[in-house]
């Protein structure tokens, strides 16, 4: 046990402890490169290669799928209202109705109908028309040899290394900012040591 461990609680403890026996099962617990070097050493830059894959892969999904959340919610709150308004019509068959043709629309539809009553500035709605190009070459390859050079890559950048990664990650939380403004002005409010 590590001297930071001491000062989870219990539950904390056992969600950390989820959260290592996940890393085990998907292969993405770096540990294990150790073991493969003195076993297989000619596997070990393959194996890292297929983990930073796995994982800017789901970064990208990830934020691709906050954007679409994102846009859903303006949506539902373009036709209910927000607060309270939102929580009781989320009961409500309207809202289950209108709930079944989002969830057929791609990105940029939804992107194209917020934009009808909100003004979206347009450097705002290219990120999200990249991330949705990056979002769907990657998700529909296995392997990213397979991909064109165009499709691995946002605004020019390879997004599987740490400065194109820094770049995407930089341009979708300046989406986030733009849905929710709040959230740029509390993290400027945060201890130095969260930074």
């Amino acid at each position: 046990m590590t001297k930071n461990e001491y000062c989870l609680s219990p539950h904390q403890k056992g969600v950390l402890r989820k959260y290592e026996r996940i890393l085990e099962a998907t292969g993405l617990n770096p540990d294990r490169i150790f073991a493969i070097a003195d076993e297989e050493p000619e596997a070990v830059v393959p194996v890292l290669q297929s983990m930073i894959d796995q994982v800017v892969r789901s970064e990208i999904i990830l934020e691709y799928t906050m954007i679409d959340a994102d846009l859903d919610h303006l949506l539902f709150k373009h036709f209910f209202g927000s607060g309270k308004k939102l929580e009781k019509a989320r009961r409500t068959k309207r809202y289950r109705t209108l709930r079944l043709p989002l969830e057929g629309l791609y990105i940029l539809q939804k992107l194209s109908l917020v934009r009808s009553f909100t003004d979206v500035p347009r450097s705002v709605a290219s990120k999200i028309a990249a991330i949705n190009d990056l979002r769907n070459g990657i998700a529909h390859a296995f392997h990213l040899s397979d991909l064109k050079k165009s499709k691995r890559t946002y605004k020019g950048m390879n997004v599987f290394t740490p400065k194109g990664l820094e770049v995407f990650r930089r341009d979708a939380a300046e989406i986030r900012h733009f849905f929710y403004p709040w959230l740029e002005t509390m993290l400027d409010n945060r201890p130095s040591s969260y930074s």
